[in-house]
């Protein structure tokens, strides 16, 4: 907590790495240990816990499915989605491919490119930057004056 970064250990691709927390997520982490320190005692617990065994989960797919179920999503949706979405919405805030790539854990900007899907919106939005139109008022062709806008 102290560094705000998260450690992956024996990741799909077997190498550790680290990543940083935003802000909002430590806020989250710090709210849970402050009502961990009233109702606990103290006593600090691991975030994802069965509500059955008490016991950590070893599988996140199953808290993920427990949370979909608290919140009635009923359409199918994946623990791999989040990547997806995390990638686009990343892409989108002007992050580059290569830092994605990199919080991803991908090897190279090719892989994360497969996880970029784009919103149409995003996209309209990052062409029209290009408009060099001139003016649609008619210009003063004897002087050749052109009012800016």
């Amino acid at each position: 907590m102290e560094k705000a970064i998260v450690t992956v250990r024996d990741p799909k691709n077997r190498d550790t790495r680290h990543i940083p927390m935003n802000r909002a997520v430590c806020n989250e982490l710090e709210d849970l240990q402050k009502q961990q320190a009233q109702t606990e005692g103290g006593i600090v617990r691991p975030v994802f816990l069965n509500p059955q065994t008490k016991a950590p989960y070893v599988d996140v797919r199953k808290g993920l499915n427990s949370a979909l179920g608290d919140a009635k999503i009923t359409r199918p949706f994946t623990f791999h989605g989040l990547r997806h979405t995390a990638a686009s919405h990343l892409i989108m805030a002007g992050v580059d491919i290569r830092t994605v790539g990199k919080i991803l854990g991908h090897k190279t900007a090719q892989i994360t490119l497969r996880y970029a899907h784009l919103a149409p919106d995003f996209l309209k939005g990052a062409v029209d930057k290009l408009d060099f139109s001139l003016p649609s008022e008619p210009n003063d062709v004897q002087t050749g004056e052109m009012e800016l806008p």
